[in-house]
């Protein structure tokens, strides 16, 4: 979800600093398009000033209180219109600052214990930091204020799909039942590594988690939540019954199909005249009529 990523405040007295309310924010950018010449900033430890022009960096200032003149920052000679330096100022965190909500879409996913698939979209909070100013600058040109946000929540979408996908898949988890925290502890660790990788270049860094939330959208997780329903009910209606001789419950039993191929599975119950089928190597069960069963290797 691309949403502003930084604050602009009304203008300050005493010198340019980040205020209480930008101390969340990877950007705080000053009030105003220019600053005056003579004027003051105060850059905390942790953060970076830069002053940017037309998306290139012109000048940038450590931790300390510093005076905005070209004669003690001789980059801003230039780009100074009269009593104006001609530049965005911007101060930048370079430790961790959080928390941070991003959200979006994931995709389409496919339930491992179910069979369905889902539409699926994302919620967290993440901590950040810029590892790389320059690089920094350089990709949000004149979106300072939107930039850090925006690519977050670009790179974290786009790695959480494949992270969810084997996430669920090795550990046999469906999806209605990732919002649970464990669960999202879980696929937080596979998708920061991913997510790091993207924003590097871009000079940023995700440091930690402070929440995930992975959720089908709620027409799908209705869905979902219907095949499951029917797969309990057939499970107890197969309870209902013991299967005629020679077959017993937990029976290994084969099935020619009309592929040509025969498949394996379990007797799991009876209801009269069909027998219900659990697949080896699958999560699926089938109600089977009794002429189509044979025991495994007769």
């Amino acid at each position: 979800m691309a949403v502003a990523f930084g604050i602009r405040s009304a203008p300050m007295a005493g010198p340019i600093q980040r205020p209480p309310e930008g101390r969340t924010e990877v950007v705080w950018v000053a009030p105003t398009p220019m600053v005056s010449v003579g004027a003051a900033v105060l850059v905390h430890d942790g953060e970076q000033a830069v002053f940017v022009t037309d998306g290139r960096m012109i000048a940038s200032l450590g931790p300390g209180q510093h005076r905005i003149d070209p004669a003690a920052i001789p980059a801003l000679h230039g780009i100074c219109n009269g009593p104006m330096v001609g530049a965005q100022l911007a101060l930048v965190a370079t430790t961790e600052v959080g928390w941070i909500p991003v959200a979006g879409p994931v995709g389409m996913l496919i339930d491992p214990l179910l069979g369905g698939s889902a539409r699926s979209s994302y919620e967290a909070t993440v901590s950040a930091r810029a590892i790389d100013v320059h690089a920094f600058v350089s990709h949000a040109a004149s979106d300072l204020a939107g930039f850090a946000r925006t690519a977050i929540g670009a790179a974290l979408g786009k790695s959480l799909k494949a992270a969810v996908a084997g996430y669920v898949l090795d550990s046999r988890v469906s999806l209605l039942d990732l919002d649970q925290p464990a669960h999202a502890a879980g696929i937080a660790a596979r998708v920061q590594a991913r997510v790091c990788d993207t924003l590097a270049p871009l000079g940023l860094e995700v440091v930690r988690f402070g929440s995930l939330a992975v959720r089908p959208t709620r027409e799908d997780a209705d869905k979902l939540a219907r095949i499951r329903d029917e797969a309990l009910a057939s499970t107890e209606r197969a309870a209902v019954a013991q299967p005629p001789p020679p077959y017993t419950i937990g029976a290994a039993v084969e099935v020619p199909w009309s592929d040509g191929a025969t498949y394996a599975g379990i007797v799991g119950g009876f209801d009269g005249q069909r027998l219900h089928v659990r697949w080896d190597g699958t999560d699926r069960a089938d109600w089977i009529a009794l002429e189509h069963v044979r025991l495994k290797g007769s």
